[in-house]
């Protein structure tokens, strides 16, 4: 093979690359324009995804309340091992000291909150707490507190004869921007400890 025909058939080769490259470097946006519309449309899927979930536009903050729990005059921790929190929809009746009611009715799953149990070791009070919903709405308007302070390391849904409580009734804002019912938690539900369970 000649000096003339190895020259000739690198000439041609290269001439291909560079035609190659030329030719790429003209039609990028035939590959580049896929590759923007796939990550847009991911963007878009997971953005819609999110509007249509429950966090954080599809439903309301959840009813609830948030305040301090103080203790009245004379009573104390001792003996006691934790402070519960909880509260019911009120039944709209009148408080009863001598013949109190702890507990409602069945409740709806919307209307179950879970009871704020907290250990009294290194309590100090008055005492911040929070209980309620994340999200979702009620449709009672009207709540009853109870906070007190038990001997039982078990859970309980009211305090037992001779712990001291505290009770308060609140109620939650309606809603409104298109949900019905009531929601978010109401602030400044404050509770004393100073009555004790007969």
């Amino acid at each position: 093979m000649t000096l003339e025909v190895l020259a000739s058939r690198d000439a041609r080769a290269a001439a291909r690359t560079t035609s190659d490259h030329a030719a790429a470097r003209r039609s990028p946006s035939r590959f580049t324009g896929i590759g923007r519309g796939c990550v847009l449309g991911l963007v878009m899927s997971a953005l819609g995804a999110t509007l249509s979930g429950c966090i954080p536009f599809g439903d309301p903050e959840g009813p609830g309340a948030s305040g301090v729990v103080s203790l009245g005059e004379g009573v104390s921790t001792s003996g006691l091992t934790t402070l519960r929190v909880r509260a019911i929809p009120a039944s709209g009746e009148p408080f009863d000291s001598d013949n109190p009611r702890f507990t409602g009715p069945a409740l709806a799953p919307e209307d179950r909150w879970i009871t704020v149990n907290e250990r009294l070791d290194g309590l100090t009070f008055p005492h911040p707490y929070q209980l309620g919903m994340v999200l979702g709405t009620t449709d009672k308007e009207r709540w009853r507190l109870f906070a007190w302070l038990s001997a039982a390391d078990v859970d309980s849904d009211a305090p037992s004869s001779g712990e001291p409580y505290g009770t308060i009734t609140f109620d939650v804002d309606e809603c409104g921007s298109g949900f019905d019912g009531y929601c978010t938690v109401t602030e400044g539900a404050n509770v004393t400890i100073d009555q004790v369970a007969p």
